[in-house]
C-alpha cells in the first residue's frame, strides 16, 4: 500500500524478484533430498515469501501501524477451525456435513467475540447491510437505481480527530448511492493511515505537499462534469 501510495511502484517489481530468487533457491536445497515432497515444499515457502517482502517493501516506503496482534489472532483462529475441518471424517453424511457448516460460521462470530472488529468496521458492516446496493453496484458496474451518483469530496489537512464522527454520522445516511474521495493536503497525523486502514471503502488522494482547499477540490473532482460533489471541509 506505501507504494501505491508514493508512487513507488518499481520497489514491488524488485520485491518480487526477490521471492522468485528465494523460491529458486529453496527448489535447489529441497529437492535433491526430498524430491517432490521438497518442491512442494520450495512453492509454499515461495509463494508465503512473495506477500512477506511485498510487505516489508511496502512498509519501509510509507510505515502503517498496522495491528499485527489483531493479524496473528484472525489467522489463529483460521488455522484452529481448518485443522478442526481436517479432523473430521472425509464421510459425506448429514452429522458431518453440518458440522463444517457450523465451523464455516462460526467464523465471524469468534473474531466479533474475541473483538476483533472496531466500532468502525461494525458501522461499515451495518451501513453495507442496510444498502446492498452500493455493494452490488461496485461489483456489477452499473447502477442499481434511478438516483444519482453523489461525489463526497473531504479535504484533509491533521484532520484525523474530526473523521471518526464524520464517518459515524455519514454512516445513518440511507442515500445511494455515493463515494467518498478525501484528498489530503500533506497530513503529519494518522489521517492517511486511518483512511487507508479503517475506511476502505474511501478513495484517498494524499498528496506530499499542501495544495489548498480550492486546487484539493479540483484534484478530488471525478470525471470533471457529470456529477455534482458536495464538498465538505473539516
Amino acid at each position: 500500500m506505501g507504494c501505491f501510495i508514493e508512487k513507488r511502484l518499481g520497489r514491488l517489481g524488485w520485491a518480487l524478484l526477490v521471492a522468485a530468487a528465494v523460491n529458486t533457491l529453496l527448489n535447489v536445497l529441497l529437492i535433491p533430498p526430498f524430491g517432490v515432497t521438497g518442491a512442494a515444499l520450495a512453492t509454499l515457502l515461495g509463494y508465503l515469501a512473495i506477500p512477506l517482502f511485498i510487505a516489508i517493501v511496502a512498509q519501509r516506503t510509507r510505515p502503517f501501524p498496522f495491528e499485527w496482534g489483531r493479524v496473528v489472532t484472525v489467522f489463529v483462529v483460521y488455522l484452529v477451525l481448518a485443522g478442526a475441518g481436517i479432523m473430521l471424517s472425509d464421510r459425506s453424511d448429514l452429522m458431518t456435513l453440518s458440522l463444517r457448516a457450523l465451523l464455516l460460521f462460526s467464523y465471524l462470530p469468534l473474531l466479533w467475540a474475541l473483538r476483533i472488529f472496531d466500532s468502525h468496521e461494525l458501522q461499515l458492516a451495518t451501513h453495507i447491510l442496510r444498502q446492498p446496493q452500493l455493494v452490488l453496484r461496485r461489483i456489477t458496474g452499473s447502477a442499481m437505481n434511478t438516483s444519482p451518483l453523489v461525489s463526497l469530496i473531504l479535504v484533509t489537512y491533521n484532520s484525523r480527530a474530526l473523521l471518526e464522527p464524520f464517518f459515524a454520522a455519514l454512516g445513518e445516511t440511507r442515500y445511494a448511492p455515493y463515494e467518498v474521495i478525501v484528498v489530503d493536503n500533506a497530513s503529519t497525523d494518522e489521517t492517511v493511515a486511518y483512511l487507508t486502514t479503517q475506511q476502505p471503502q474511501v478513495r484517498v488522494l494524499a498528496h506530499p505537499a499542501n495544495l489548498g482547499f480550492g486546487r484539493a477540490c479540483n484534484q478530488g473532482r471525478p470525471d470533471r462534469a457529470r456529477r455534482s460533489p458536495d464538498l465538505p471541509q473539516p
